[in-house]
């Protein structure tokens, strides 16, 4: 199956880092990092955050992210195997996923609707509630088995939600030099979005798109703030740029192209408009 990438966060902080996106902890800690945008799998969309929170906070930036999503719930061993192998190139180790008996114990219901399970693939002897206090579920990127631990502990974490349709792509063409990180003679192109929908645009990650050099986009929200950059944002050793805009505001947003410090970059940006299913939004 080919693998869409994409990304999808929150506008509340929203820059970017050598290819991670970071999206403001609701418990108001350090921002979180989104690694690589989302990547959609059998309709549905997948995004990793490498940084460790509690099943809480992940619980609430699922909660929050572009669209709408959760943790992870994971229905089948192909799933599993999909989410396992994907948190393994995004840092590996041990991930939340969205199942949890905090409300009964020993009864484990998904993050999507509380309903319970007809899968898992709990470690043998699994899951142990070790000293009464392990209510939330994790899986391990190198083995894939689950385990139940303490919902306070620090994880990396998964979201999930359906695959978002779109509108068809716009773009527009750049060619930059010496523009300082994209702070000085860029390109500029605006997109008019309504309430509660959202964009896509991408060096990178979005079909169609072209890049010669180093990119470097930026995104301002109707009232001239900028609320998202991206550098390298479609995985290690592709110098393009994605980023994903939630507008929470109807109105025109900005985005400039530019190059990576003082080089020089040229090449095509390609739009996609998402909203929510049953919510129109502007292309």
């Amino acid at each position: 199956m080919t693998k869409l990438r994409w990304s999808g966060a929150l506008v509340l902080a929203f820059a970017a880092c050598g290819g991670e996106y970071e999206l403001q902890d609701p418990a108001g800690g350090e921002p979180v990092q989104e690694v690589q945008g989302s990547i959609s799998f059998n309709g549905h969309d997948y995004i990793f955050y490498q940084t460790a929170v509690s099943y809480s906070t992940a619980h609430t930036v699922c909660q929050n992210a572009v669209g709408g999503s959760h943790l992870a719930v994971i229905t089948d061993s192909a799933e599993n195997t999909f989410v396992s192998n994907e948190a393994g190139q995004h840092g590996g180790g041990v991930w939340w996923i969205g199942y949890t008996d905090q409300k009964q114990e020993g009864l484990w219901r998904w993050d999507d609707n509380g309903t319970p399970s007809g899968y898992n693939h709990w470690n043998m002897n699994e899951p142990n509630d070790w000293n009464g206090n392990e209510d939330c579920a994790t899986v391990d990127s190198a083995t894939q088995g689950w385990n139940d631990v303490i919902c306070t502990s620090q994880l990396k974490f998964v979201c999930e939600r359906d695959s978002i349709p779109g509108t068809p792509f716009q773009g527009f063409m750049f060619s930059a030099n010496d523009t300082a990180n994209d702070t000085r003679g860029w390109t500029s192109w605006s997109v008019d979005v309504g309430a509660n929908g959202g964009f896509e645009a991408g060096t990178c990650g979005v079909p169609g798109a072209q890049l010669t050099g180093d990119s470097v986009l930026r995104v301002f929200n109707p009232g001239g703030v900028e609320i998202a950059s991206n550098d390298d944002g479609c995985g290690p050793g592709n110098l393009g740029s994605n980023v994903a805009v939630a507008a929470t505001t109807a109105g025109t947003y900005i985005i400039h192209a530019g190059c990576f410090d003082d080089t020089t970059c040229s090449g095509t940006v390609k739009i996609l408009a998402t909203c929510p299913p049953g919510i129109a939004c502007v292309p």
